[in-house]
């Protein structure tokens, strides 16, 4: 067990005080992991805090203590992610047709 597993426990139980005092925990931290991204970039070192606690709120409901794995080991693959998505969303792929009729077939062969 690591030092912020009952904080981890209690905050997945439902507990806002729990899940206030890790973001105050952590804050500092998920800063870090902040000023690591280059910037000029598409979101601000305010942005990407804000999706570094919101991938810090995921990592809690999703963390589960008895593999091992100390708290932010694993929460900070969560921060960084978050804020990879911010800097980079992906957007969704166009569906290109499977089946094309024969002109349009060769209209786009002739091109």
């Amino acid at each position: 067990m690591t030092e912020h597993d009952d904080l981890v426990s209690a905050a997945k139980e439902g507990s806002e005080e729990a899940r206030g005092e890790l973001i105050d925990a952590f804050t500092t931290r998920i800063s870090h992991v902040a000023d690591v991204f280059d910037r000029p970039a598409p979101a601000e070192r305010e942005e990407l805090v804000g999706a570094g606690v919101e991938g810090l709120l995921r990592a809690i409901d999703r963390y589960d203590p008895n593999l091992g794995t100390p708290f932010w080991a694993y929460a900070s693959w969560w921060v960084c992610h978050a804020m990879q998505q911010l800097q980079c969303p992906i957007h969704p792929l166009r569906r290109v047709p499977e089946v094309l009729d024969e002109d349009q077939h060769e209209s786009i062969q002739h091109e």
